[in-house]
């Protein structure tokens, strides 16, 4: 069985990109050994390197729209010196979606080159996907369909930001995803 999980990071979580430590526990019981990951909508890579460090046996990909080549040399290094360096690589690009980071690229529209479906073909299936940032409903319902599709049997899908009126647009598309998903359990982290 396949699980869709909602985390609950709170306002400073999700501000700093982080995951909060009761979301990496939840995500830890969902996911078990983790050995593969996926982080969508990574930002500049702070949370794939918090995933990376608490499932220390895993592989780590961050993808965002917003990782030029200077922010995942700086995030690679990072890793490095944290430790999980050769665990972690990023990619600069959308997910699903052209536009997927669209609230923060709305101020000059710029679409970027898809990057997902590669990654899906190349790299899964995955235990553990991280689906974050802001987005619209149908961006998001994208994303969660690429990564269904390369999600591990008992892989998890995480999906952040559902909650509160900011997340309206992550429920409907975690809602419009799971319309068509009968096989897939959602449940909120504790």
């Amino acid at each position: 069985m396949q699980t869709l999980l909602s985390a609950m990071s709170g306002p400073g979580e999700a501000q700093a990109g982080l995951v909060a430590l009761a979301d990496l526990e939840a995500l830890a019981s969902a996911a078990g050994a983790a050995e593969r990951i996926l982080d969508v909508g990574c930002g500049l890579g702070a949370r794939t390197l918090q995933l990376a460090l608490a499932f220390p046996g895993a592989q780590a990909i961050g993808v965002d729209p917003r990782l030029d080549e200077e922010a995942r040399e700086r995030a690679e290094a990072l890793a490095a010196t944290l430790g999980a360096g050769g665990r972690v690589r990023f990619e600069g690009g959308g997910f699903a979606d052209p536009e997927t980071s669209r609230l923060s690229l709305a101020a000059d529209r710029r679409r970027v080159a898809l990057v997902g479906p590669r990654l899906a073909e190349r790299h899964g299936p995955f235990d553990l996907i991280f689906i974050g940032g802001l987005t619209t409903a149908e961006a998001r319902a994208a994303d969660i369909r690429l990564a269904a599709s390369a999600l591990s049997p008992s892989g998890v899908i995480a999906v952040d930001r559902a909650v509160g009126p900011a997340g309206a647009s992550v429920r409907a598309g975690v809602f419009e995803f799971l319309r068509f998903a009968p096989d897939f359990v959602f449940v909120h982290a504790p």
